[in-house]
């Protein structure tokens, strides 16, 4: 029982060492694309987001559509970009740290979307 509470503890170490998380809040009206950029400048992962949403976003989760990384490839600060869903800037944050809850709202930008144009029919 002991060594098995033990590896337990060993386990969630390594996973909490080798994982970077960021908590990310849509606290807008909006539906908005969030973008995670490493100190690099590299895309580490990208979260949409519904209005008034929350996700916890971790580096271990890799960022599949641009290739897996490791942790150690995607160092904090991090630069968080909210996106509108026509692609239009919401709000950007720099210099966020690990275990940050990042706030839509309260990152510099527009904070507004333009309703996207109705198609004709």
């Amino acid at each position: 029982m002991k060594g098995k509470a033990i590896g337990i503890f060993l386990c969630c170490v390594q996973c909490s060492l080798f994982s970077l998380s960021l908590t990310l809040y849509n606290n807008s009206n909006f539906q908005l694309k969030c973008e995670i950029l490493s100190v690099d400048g590299q895309m580490a992962g990208e979260v949409h987001l519904g209005p008034q949403s929350v996700v916890e976003w971790s580096s271990s989760l890799g960022a599949p559509d641009y290739g897996m990384r490791s942790s150690s490839e995607l160092q904090p600060p991090y630069t968080v970009n909210w996106y509108c869903e026509n692609g239009s800037p919401f709000s950007s944050c720099s210099l966020v740290s690990e275990g940050t809850l990042v706030y839509a709202n309260l990152c510099p930008g527009a904070l507004e979307c333009q309703p996207n144009p109705q198609k004709n029919k």
